[in-house]
């Protein structure tokens, strides 16, 4: 048997293949402090096994070396004490811990008490003790080579990278089947997959800059007619106040037949283009709702239900009349835990943060004060999720949580989801005598806040009435803010022109040096006064308010956007026309007809509100679209951040950008100007071509945003879009008929052909404007209803992939493939369930309502006693997306 030679186990080098960017990386040491009690490895000798036959033997080396001991005591106790000093210097080079004396002596014996043992062992006691050497030889190289790959990670680790950071972020940008990003210059079709809100913004955004240049064709000669006037003695003045009002109706010396013919043309082409959008708009809606089958589809959201309903089989019962019920929802008051999930998942961000710290504080060496300062940290952030998880899991095994009166129904088919609206449309239904319930087609999963669904209508209104209280006094500070910039922008008309004209006309040393300083103050107030009310609606609505889904939240944002910003503007020109009051005083009963020629030309109007509505939409499109949307400096200020981020985690959460509220800003401050730019043009026609330059920036700046810099915000229905549409669009034209019969009226003399033109218009379109608000109103179909019908689904398929041409000739290609379009849940691989996110194990611990009820091929009912399968159970309970039956 060969000897088994044991070595001490010592510190090898183990080597690592790094990649090439980590060459240079320089792992710690991993060498022990040395102790003093403990021999080091170099000292001790190795122990020599003999094997079995000369393993009986006494061992030669005892007797041999005795008579020799003696000797060898008298030589060093006779006079060698040289001698042993310079031994004692050579071991000390030798060894570098030279053990003397006793230790020495006592190192020996150990090593011949061992050797006597492993003499005495038996062959079998031998192989085991091999094997056991060679386990620990092979567990101190795996602990080294561990240990040393935690060290590289721990590196790697806290050292982010950016190229990373900007990869994660592309790979949420849209792109196409290759892969590819999107160019710039795509079509509008590319943005049909991001949502039907989404889509239809980029659509009307092409289709207003079309009209807004048409728009400015038709307004040429007219407003070449006002430039050629001198109506206006304020036109004297600075070069400001020429370049602003001198393009205004007041400058006209008088009008001509083409302002008649022009009001008549634009207001008739205004009223086909409302009638022309809203239709294009349903077909659209329809066709990009259509184009793939959601979750939505399936699902049916039940109201009104009772409080106390915890069942999930009685519901399943009660809704399979209409069809195989797939899975039932039952919306609990799970607000606490959802918050507490998503402190949770904060909590496991800076707990890896304050690691990182830790370790970078550890390894670079850094003052023990600061090293304690990040333990401490660390061992805070610890506790802090530790307790949160404590809370979290008491609370979803102990909570006694109460049904919110909602539920997700979800059907294996589109056609038994419509059937259930159908029927519960007609007659009045109640379950277990709570009710009538309300069903409507679900919003998408994730369009919901999960966190509100438990505040009841009543509630929510009332939190609505306070933000939307506080929003009015927020607006009259706005309307003193524009009003007060308008005056600082006028030195010859307004409250301040006494104060001001002095300074502007002197030229000593308090003189202001130019009249381009008031302008610029007067953009800064304008655009502070729409600040506060851009940085107080979303505020509300995050912090008071309570939407059931971010559609209703966007919805009420944009709402509140547009009829401040518009009323707030409509309010300061009436005051600036208030101002000249004595203008209108021929017009009414009773009134003397006088007035100079300052009142005839509404002068202090047209210099005012001809500033304010200049400076707005100029504001917008600099400021607005390029400084703010296009700059982005929210954007710029996380990556600040992200550049010195100690994760990549927290790198990649920087970096990428959501585009969360970006089509409740964005619209909103299209539709202002589709108000105030149709409303008022015929005042300051030079709001015509400042739109058509608004929405051609617009457009690209959006598609910038939405392909490269934002994460594409969650999908939309177009409930704003037909806002716009319905109701801002007709608006507009009904208050252009308003503002341009009184200013014709006040401009001429005598009733004259212009004036004439106006009424006839008005007379005409103004009743199609009325019913074609009444007929938007009293249509319930459209927008994107969530319900699937086969006509847009076949019409929407035939566009994107078959690539057939319209008509009846394809009538027998769509029949062979309409089997193919109505497919039902359990054949759809990625349709998600209506889950609450508080992650999978909150989800098991609540289990009662997670119950995925899958009835068999035949379409049978799914009882009490039915199981689904395990792979589905377990998939439905961890909240991932759930594959077809087998």
């Amino acid at each position: 048997m060969p000897e088994l030679v044991i070595q001490p186990p010592t510190l090898l080098p183990v080597a690592i293949n790094l990649p090439s960017q980590h060459a240079k990386l320089k792992l710690p040491a991993l060498s022990p402090r040395p102790v003093n009690t403990v021999a080091p490895a170099s000292v001790l000798p190795p122990v020599t096994l003999p094997d079995a036959s000369t393993a009986a033997q006494p061992p030669a080396s005892s007797s041999a070396a005795s008579p020799s001991a003696p000797a060898s005591r008298s030589q060093g106790s006779h006079g060698g004490s040289s001698q042993s000093a310079g031994g004692r210097g050579r071991g000390r080079k030798q060894g570098g811990w030279c053990c003397r004396g006793g230790r020495a002596r006592a190192a020996a014996a150990q090593v011949e008490r061992l050797q006597r043992e492993i003499s005495s062992t038996s062959e079998a006691e031998l192989a085991q003790l091999h094997a056991s050497a060679s386990r620990i030889q092979s567990s101190w190289r795996s602990c080294q080579r561990k240990v040393l790959l935690q060290e590289f990670m721990r590196h790697v680790y806290s050292q982010p990278d950016l190229s990373k950071a900007r990869k994660h972020a592309q790979n949420f940008l849209p792109k196409d089947r290759h892969g590819n990003l999107y160019p710039l210059t795509t079509s509008l079709k590319t943005f049909h997959p991001l949502g039907c809100g989404l889509a239809l913004y980029f659509h009307l955004l092409h289709w207003w800059w079309l009209y807004s240049f048409l728009l400015l064709l038709m307004t040429l000669p007219v407003t070449s007619i006002n430039l050629q006037g001198s109506a206006l003695p304020a036109l004297d003045g600075d070069l400001l106040t020429r370049i602003q009002t001198s393009h205004t109706l007041g400058n006209a010396d008088e009008l001509t037949l083409a302002h008649g013919v022009t009001e008549v043309l634009v207001v008739s082409v205004t009223v086909w283009f409302m009638f022309w959008q809203s239709s294009k708009m349903k077909r659209l809606s329809a066709r990009i709702t259509h184009q793939d089958l959601s979750a939505s589809n399936y699902t049916v959201l039940v109201s009104r239900l009772p409080a106390t309903l915890h069942d999930v089989s009685s519901v399943q019962e009660y809704f399979h009349r209409w069809g195989v019920v797939v899975h039932v929802g039952i919306v609990f008051d799970h607000r606490e835990l959802i918050l507490g999930a998503r402190l949770r998942s904060e909590l496991r961000q800076r707990l890896a943060d304050a690691r990182v710290a830790w370790y970078n504080a550890k390894s670079n060496s850094y003052p023990k004060r600061r090293l304690l300062r990040h333990t401490a940290a660390c061992a805070r952030a610890k506790r802090c999720l530790v307790e949160t998880d404590r809370r979290l899991s008491q609370l979803a095994s102990t909570g006694d949580f109460s049904c919110t009166g909602h539920a997700f129904i979800t059907f294996d088919t589109v056609e038994a989801a419509q059937d259930c609206i159908a029927a519960c449309r007609e007659v009045d239904k109640y379950f277990e005598g709570s009710g009538p319930i309300s069903v409507r087609m679900a919003p998408e999963p994730q369009d919901l806040i999960w966190e509100n669904l438990q505040y009841s209508s009543a509630e929510r209104c009332a939190r609505s009435f306070f933000a939307t209280a506080l929003m009015l006094m927020v607006a009259l500070f706005s309307l003193a803010l524009i009003i007060f910039s308008a005056q600082i922008q006028d030195c010859h008309h307004g409250l301040l022109k006494e104060e001001l004209r002095p300074r502007c006309n002197s030229g000593g040393p308090g003189a202001i040096p130019s009249d381009v300083f008031f302008f610029l103050l007067g953009i800064g107030l304008l655009v502070a006064g729409y600040c506060l009310i851009f940085l107080l609606v979303p505020l509300l609505a995050y912090k008071v308010e309570r939407h059931h889904t971010c559609s209703a939240r966007e919805r009420a944002i944009y709402v509140k956007l547009v009829f401040f910003q518009t009323v707030v503007t409509v309010f300061a020109l009436v005051y600036f026309l208030l101002g000249d009051i004595p203008a209108l005083r021929r017009w009414v009963p009773g009134g003397n007809g006088a007035g100079d020629m300052e009142a005839h030309n509404l002068e202090g109007f047209y210099t005012s509100g001809a500033k304010v509505l200049v400076g707005g939409i100029v504001g917008d499109a600099v400021i607005i679209n390029l400084l703010i949307d296009l700059w982005r400096p929210d954007i710029r200020i996380a990556r600040w951040q992200a550049r010195r981020a100690r994760t990549q985690r927290r790198m990649n959460r920087l970096w990428k950008r959501d585009g969360d509220l970006y089509l409740a800003f964005r619209l909103q401050l299209a539709s202002k100007w589709v108000v105030l730019g149709l409303g008022f043009y015929t005042l300051v026609p030079a709001l015509v071509p400042l739109m058509c330059l608004q929405y051609g920036i617009a457009n690209w700046v959006d598609r910038y945003n939405i392909l490269r810099a934002l994460t594409p915000p969650p999908p939309e229905d177009a409930s704003c879009v037909r806002i716009l549409v319905q109701w801002l669009l007709p608006f507009a034209v009904l208050l252009h008929m308003a503002v341009t019969i009184p200013a014709f009226a006040v401009k001429e003399e005598r009733l004259g052909v212009a004036s004439v033109c106006a009424v006839g218009s008005a007379a005409v379109f103004a009743p199609l404007t009325l019913y074609f608000m009444y007929r938007e109103s009293r249509e319930r179909r459209g927008y994107g209803t969530g319900c699937l019908r086969l006509g847009p689904r076949l019409a929407a398929l035939r566009e994107y992939y078959l690539d057939l041409p319209g008509g009846d000739q394809d009538r027998a290609v769509l029949c062979r493939v309409a089997p193919a379009v109505c497919e039902t849940f359990r054949e759809s691989h990625d349709v998600p369930l209506y889950l609450p996110p508080v992650g999978g194990a909150l989800l098991l611990a609540l289990g009662r309502d997670l119950q995925l009820s899958l009835s068999d091929r035949r379409g049978g009912p799914a009882g009490k006693g039915t199981s689904c399968s395990p792979d589905l159970s377990l998939a439905a309970r961890r909240g991932r997306k759930v594959a077809p039956a087998p």
